[in-house]
């Protein structure tokens, strides 16, 4: 990696063993060291516990912790990278699902140097079972809900090789932040999955940097989506911290009735709209009465999470 500007991982795991190791090869790949990896594993299982410190690469640091979600497990890997004593101007933030070209780091180190504003900046995400797929290029939100949605080439304008788009956020799949701004800010961690990258970027925004696609960087990825529950849930959350004032009483429910109307014909349309409105309840109850409070909420949310499911 460059000798100007040092560059760290944080690696969050949830019970995706072993195919985590599959990440961590390919994060070797672009050029961090295994003593570079922080893994927080936060599997709460102490067999996956035990396979991974055996099974990872000398030198990868592996942390368990609670299950208390994405924002909670990067912000004890940049906890750790606190007590460390050797530098990381940058930290990279990896989901295990995430799978980087070779060049993409260096693509991404290379814009964080050319843009001095650049807080944060993140690759084109394709789906990892087909290279062609990209469904992110960064992200914009919904001038009437408030709803972040993904670009895609279609609406993403015009493109060339060592192009770089600003964004109002970036999917947290695979993410590399200034430390100093990422220390200063770290992840809300009561919307437990979902929507805290997109809270972050529009603090970080909010705070004058820029947010950043860097066009030469590619990573593969899955993704389910969104559950209905956190869909209502975390947005209800977020755009009463950043909305505008209609959006904060009509974005959910807006959003929630915009996704009933894809979902007609389906099966288990009944369960996805009793998700929609108890996830739209409990975002309300959540700001009215323990905004910023991240457990026991946590506890009850991920309660709407299938077993061994991921972000």
């Amino acid at each position: 990696m460059s000798a100007e500007l040092s560059v760290g991982c944080i690696l969050v795991h949830h019970r995706h063993f072993p195919a985590v190791l599959g990440t961590v090869e390919a994060l070797q790949r672009c050029g961090v060291a295994s003593d570079r990896i922080i893994l927080i594993d936060n599997s709460e299982d102490p067999d996956i516990g035990r396979a991974l410190r055996s099974a990872v690469p000398r030198g990868v640091e592996v942390i368990g912790t609670d299950n208390r979600g994405y924002g909670n497990a990067v912000n004890v890997g940049i906890r750790a990278w606190q007590t460390r004593q050797e530098r990381a101007d940058l930290l990279l933030v990896s989901t295990h699902e995430a799978f980087p070209s070779e060049e993409s780091l260096r693509s991404m180190v290379r814009a964080v140097k050319l843009h001095p504003n650049a807080a944060v900046c993140g690759p084109v995400l394709f789906d990892s079972s087909s290279k062609d797929t990209v469904w992110s290029m960064g992200g914009g939100l919904r001038r009437i809900s408030g709803m972040p949605f993904h670009i895609r080439p279609a609406r993403a304008g015009s493109r060339g090789r060592g192009s770089v788009f600003s964004r109002e956020w970036l999917d947290g799949a695979f993410c590399l932040y200034r430390t100093a701004v990422l220390q200063d800010l770290l992840f809300r961690e009561d919307f437990v999955m979902y929507f805290e990258e997109v809270d972050l970027h529009q603090r970080i925004r909010a705070a004058g940097w820029d947010v950043l696609c860097v066009e030469d960087a590619s990573v593969g990825q899955t993704s389910s989506g969104i559950p209905p529950y956190f869909l209502a849930r975390n947005l209800q959350m977020f755009v009463s911290a950043h909305g505008r004032r209609w959006q904060k009483v009509l974005g959910a429910p807006y959003a929630s009735v915009r996704f009933m109307i894809r979902m007609f014909g389906r099966p288990g349309r009944v369960a996805r709209a009793s998700d929609l409105v108890t996830g739209w309840r409990d975002g309300l109850h959540h700001v009215a009465c323990a905004p910023g409070e991240p457990w026991p909420q946590a506890r009850r949310a991920l309660a709407h999470v299938e077993p061994g499911g991921s972000r």
